[in-house]
C-alpha cells in the first residue's frame, strides 16, 4: 500500500485521532486527509502533470503538512522552498526544477515569482472535492527534491522517487518496534530530508506529530519544555543539534521521556553518547544515510557507552560496500575504503545535472549505486564505521589528514565538550588547523598542546585552539562551518 493510501487508511479508521498538534492548534486525521484532498483537487483542476515538482513555500505551520500530502495525493512531487533562504537560492530552485506552481501562504511572500501560485486559504478551497483522488501514484515517480546545502559549489537538487520513502518507511517498521512511540516530534527544518520521517512517517504508522514552532526550534528550554508537555516519545537529533539541547540542564529531564531517538547526520561523537546515555532510557539509534539514498540506510541501536560507534545494520532492500583506491571491495577487518550504497533507497540523480549524476550514480545489475564519500573502516563485527570524509582531507606538512579523526582525539583526550577543526589557508599560503572547543569548565589556563602531544603527532595537532561558548548550526542541525571559517577571515 502506498504511502498516500495507508494514510488516507487510518484517516478511515481513526478519523478522530489527533493527527498534528501545533502549540495551541491541533488537526485531526479526518480533517487534514479532507483539506490535503481540497489543495489535490486544485492542483489537479489546474492541470499539474504527475511527477511534476510544485514549490511549497510557507512559514512553518500546519498547513506545510496540509500542502506537502496535497502536493503528493495530487501525482505530483514537491521541492521545499524555506521562506529563510536567500532569494537566489530560492530562484536556483525555482528555475532549476521549471517549477511553475507555488503552493503558498501568502503571495507576497515571493512577488516576483512569474507562475501561478495557490494560496493555502482554507475559505478559497472550500468549493473544491475533499473526497480521496482516484489517482494511482506510479513508484517510479519523483515524490521530492530537496536541495543539498551547497558548501563546495552550486546546491544540488536530490531526486527521490515514491518506491525508495515508502522503502524507508517499510524498512524503519521491520527493523525497530516503534510500538513506545505515540508522539513524534517535528523540530528540523522542512528543507532537510528528515523532516519526512519526523512527519510523513508518523501519519504513515498512525502516530500524532508535535509540530515545533520557530522559537522552540532555537531555544534549548522552550524545545525541552514542548517535549514534556507534551510527552514526546520520539525525536530525532544531529549530533550538533543534540549536545546544544544538552547544553541546558534542564533538557536532562525532558530528554528521559523519550522512548526512542534516533541520531544521525554527521559522526556521533562517543562523549555525547555516554552524556546521553546518562540522561535517557531510551533507545538510542545511531542513523546513517546521505540525502542521495532517502535519509536514512541503516541504524544501529547503542546502549553501551565504550562500545564502538558504526552505522550497523542496512535496512531494506539494500547493501553497503566499501571499495579501495583501486574500485576493488574491502573485506578484512582493518581496511579502509569509500563506502557505496545500493538498493531501492538510491535517488534517480541530480536534477539537470547528467554530468554529477554520472560521476556519482551507476548501475550495478538490477541496483542503482552511490558513491558518498565517507571513509569508513571494516569493524571485527563486520560492521562499518565512519571515520571521516574524503572532501574533509587536507594535506598538512605532507601528510593527508582526517578533520573528525582530529576532533575526536580532541573531545577524547582534553576537557573540551564539543570541538570543530578548520583547516585554513594563512596569508602565507600555507595550510593550518584551527581548533574551535566549547567546554563545560573553566579552561583559560589549559595548554590544548600539552595534553595532545602524547598522544598525537604534531602534525595533527592544530596551530590555533579558540574557545568559543557554542557551536553555531545550519538551520538543519548540523555545524556551520562556514561560521567559524568566517570568523578566521575576520581575524585575519
Amino acid at each position: 500500500m502506498s504511502i498516500i493510501k495507508q494514510f488516507e487508511s487510518i484517516a478511515q479508521l481513526h478519523p478522530e485521532k489527533t493527527a498534528i498538534i501545533y502549540g495551541t492548534e491541533h488537526i485531526t486525521y479526518k480533517k487534514l486527509n479532507e483539506k490535503a484532498n481540497q489543495i489535490a483537487a486544485n492542483l489537479i483542476n489546474t492541470g499539474v502533470q504527475p511527477g511534476e515538482v510544485i514549490g511549497l513555500l510557507m512559514d512553518r505551520s500546519i498547513e506545510i503538512v496540509v500542502g506537502l500530502l496535497g502536493i503528493l495525493k495530487s501525482g505530483s512531487a514537491f521541492c521545499p522552498l524555506e521562506p529563510s533562504l536567500p532569494k537566489s537560492r530560492i530562484n536556483l530552485m525555482i528555475q532549476d526544477c521549471k517549477i511553475r506552481i507555488i503552493l503558498t501562504t501568502s503571495r507576497q511572500a515571493y512577488s516576483e515569482f512569474i507562475g501561478h501560485f495557490i494560496p493555502i486559504d482554507f475559505m478559497s478551497l472550500l468549493r473544491e472535492s475533499s473526497h480521496n483522488p482516484d489517482l494511482q501514484i506510479n513508484q517510479n515517480s519523483l515524490v521530492y527534491v530537496i536541495y543539498t546545502s551547497g558548501t563546495t559549489g552550486k546546491p544540488k537538487g536530490v531526486m527521490i522517487e515514491h518506491q525508495s520513502l515508502q522503502n524507508l518507511f517499510d524498512g524503519l517498521i521491520e527493523s525497530i518496534d516503534f510500538a513506545s512511540a505515540t508522539n513524534f516530534l517535528a523540530s528540523t527544518s522542512f528543507s532537510f530530508d528528515i523532516f519526512m520521517v519526523e512527519v510523513l512517517f508518523p501519519l504513515y504508522i498512525g502516530r500524532t506529530v508535535i509540530l515545533a514552532d520557530d522559537r522552540s526550534i532555537r531555544n534549548t528550554r522552550l524545545l525541552s519544555k514542548l517535549i514534556s508537555t507534551q510527552a514526546v516519545d520520539f525525536a530525532q537529533f544531529t549530533p550538533s543539534k543534540l549536545f546544544w539541547l544538552l547544553s541546558d540542564r534542564t533538557a536532562g529531564a525532558a530528554i528521559d521521556h523519550i522512548k526512542i531517538l534516533f541520531v544521525g547526520g554527521e559522526p556521533f561523537p562517543p562523549l555525547l553518547l555516554e552524556t546521553t546515555l546518562g540522561c535517557t532510557k531510551a533507545n538510542i539509534y545511531n542513523m546513517y544515510g546521505p540525502t542521495e539514498t532517502t535519509i536514512w540506510s541503516s541504524y544501529k541501536r547503542l546502549s553501551n557507552p565504550s562500545e564502538a560507534i558504526t552505522i550497523g545494520t542496512p535496512i531494506k532492500n539494500t547493501t553497503f560496500i566499501a571499495l579501495n583506491t583501486d574500485g576493488e571491495p574491502i573485506i578484512t577487518a582493518g581496511n579502509v575504503g569509500e563506502l557505496c550504497i545500493l538498493g531501492r533507497g538510491v535517488a534517480k540523480g541530480y536534477m539537470n545535472d547528467p554530468s554529477l549524476t554520472a560521476s556519482k550514480f551507476s548501475n550495478v545489475s538490477d541496483d542503482r549505486m552511490y558513491v558518498t564519500g565517507d571513509v569508513v573502516k571494516i569493524m571485527d563485527n563486520g560492521e562499518y564505521q565512519i571515520i571521516g570524509r574524503k572532501d574533509l582531507e587536507v594535506k598538512i606538512k605532507g601528510h593527508r589528514i582526517n578533520i573528525h579523526e582530529i576532533e575526536e582525539a580532541i573531545v577524547r583526550l582534553t576537557p573540551a565538550t564539543a570541538t570543530v577543526v578548520i583547516p585554513h589557508l594563512d596569508m602565507d599560503g600555507f595550510n593550518r588547523l584551527h581548533a574551535f572547543i566549547v567546554a563545560n569548565v573553566d579552561v583559560h589556563h589549559v595548554s590544548w598542546r600539552t595534553l595532545l602531544s602524547p598522544y598525537l603527532p604534531d602534525y595533527l595537532i592544530p596551530n590555533y585552539f579558540h574557545v568559543i561558548n557554542n557551536i553555531p548550526l545550519l538551520s538543519n542541525g548540523k555545524t556551520d562551518r562556514k561560521q567559524l571559517i568566517q570568523l578566521l577571515s575576520l581575524s585575519n
